[in-house]
């Protein structure tokens, strides 16, 4: 997985690249017994996983896209009325809509946003 994170100070950057870094070198940081229904990779598995952490600009075609579907999916369960969201969600385009107890997804996460 690729990591790009939009441009902002060099402060955020760094704190950002040290959150890649330390999820590399040590996992993740949830509690490993209230996260083992969501099946968190341990430690060993998710460092080559974690590829490589990017700043990119406004410019980029892939910022220009975060802010159209993710962001929206951020701001879903606190801002429901969110226009974007209310359009992903009634055209089944969230993970969401696609969870069922037979295949086991369980959808986002969005308490983690």
């Amino acid at each position: 997985m690729r990591v790009y994170v939009e441009r902002s100070d060099k402060v955020t950057e760094d704190q950002l690249q040290g959150y890649f870094d330390e999820m590399r070198n040590a996992g993740q940081p949830f509690n490993s017994e209230t996260s083992a229904k969501y099946q968190p990779l341990p430690a060993d598995q998710l460092r080559p996983t974690l590829f490589e952490f990017g700043v990119k600009t406004k410019g980029s075609q892939l910022m220009q896209l975060a802010d159209l579907v993710l962001w929206p999916i951020c701001r879903g369960r606190y801002a429901p009325d969110d226009r974007a969201y209310g359009l992903l969600k009634s055209n089944r385009k969230l993970l969401d809509a696609h969870c069922t107890q037979a295949n086991g997804l369980l959808g986002i996460k969005y308490f983690c946003f």
